[in-house]
């Protein structure tokens, strides 16, 4: 979208995202003036008015950002629930949240926008289910159908495995990974990695060392939370990143 105009809002200026430093602003003002404006389809996917697809490296450019940068605003932006994010095949979804209620033309109806789950390799349906019906084990699908959801439940399931042996090593516990899967799942079916995992791993236990009043409340929950109000994973992910640039003076090697 490169001419027209938005609406913005006085009250701006008494805002969380106007006072949360210069990077979080200008993310805001690029996620909105890029919105789309009205539903188009990209590579095969149904893209509503209030949201656009792209990647980290190629909105950072255009908005005048690095990628960590635009990734952390982002990250601020998504708590103060202004926007929210998800990981795809094709690149990043981000959807302004109320859009319709205040870009909408007042001519028209307006409609808020309906954000489209990311492509995923994993089948998963409400929190509240566990086990193998949640990752759809038990179902009429024809056997070649099950036989791949096995597939993806074995492979999640070794990487569950994976974080929740280095979480128990690094901080001496003895968890076990089934109260944990079904939001490690969500968190891997976002795009996110088991190496990312391990980076907000390596991060805790510095942050949080070895008689830290806090040390003992540490959980996956507390430091994998990817949905909710309290949202934990993407913040933490940010700061392992530049606590690593700090120390090694290189760009992370889960940044890809």
């Amino acid at each position: 979208m490169s001419g027209g105009y938005i609406r913005l809002h006085r009250g701006i200026v008494n805002s969380d995202v106007w006072n949360s430093g210069d990077n979080v602003l200008r993310a805001f003002l690029y996620y909105l003036t890029r919105a789309n404006w009205r539903q188009h389809t990209y590579k095969g996917r149904v893209v509503q008015p209030g949201q656009l697809v792209g990647s980290w490296d190629r909105m950072a450019a255009a908005a005048g950002m690095t990628g960590p940068q635009l990734r952390r605003a982002t990250a601020r932006l998504e708590n103060m629930h202004v926007l929210s994010r998800e990981g795809g095949r094709f690149g990043v979804l981000i959807t302004i949240k109320n859009w319709a209620t205040y870009q909408g033309r007042d001519d028209q109806p307006v409609t808020k926008p309906a954000p489209q789950p990311a492509p995923s390799p994993y089948p998963i349906k409400e929190e509240e289910e566990t086990g193998a019906t949640q990752f759809g084990l038990f179902s009429d699908e024809p056997r070649s159908v099950r036989a791949d959801k096995k597939a993806r439940d074995r492979e999640l399931g070794s990487r569950v495995q994976e974080v929740v042996s280095r979480f128990n090593e690094v901080f001496g516990r003895r968890l076990g990974t089934k109260a944990y899967t079904p939001m490690l799942g969500r968190l891997f079916a976002a795009g996110h990695t088991v190496e990312e995992c391990r980076a907000v791993i390596w991060w805790a236990q510095y942050e949080w060392p070895e008689g830290h009043e806090y040390r003992p409340k540490l959980s996956p929950a507390t430091l994998f939370k990817l949905k909710g109000a309290n949202r934990t994973f993407p913040v933490y992910l940010d700061l392992a990143s530049d606590a690593w640039r700090e120390t090694s003076g290189k760009e992370p090697p889960w940044i890809k």
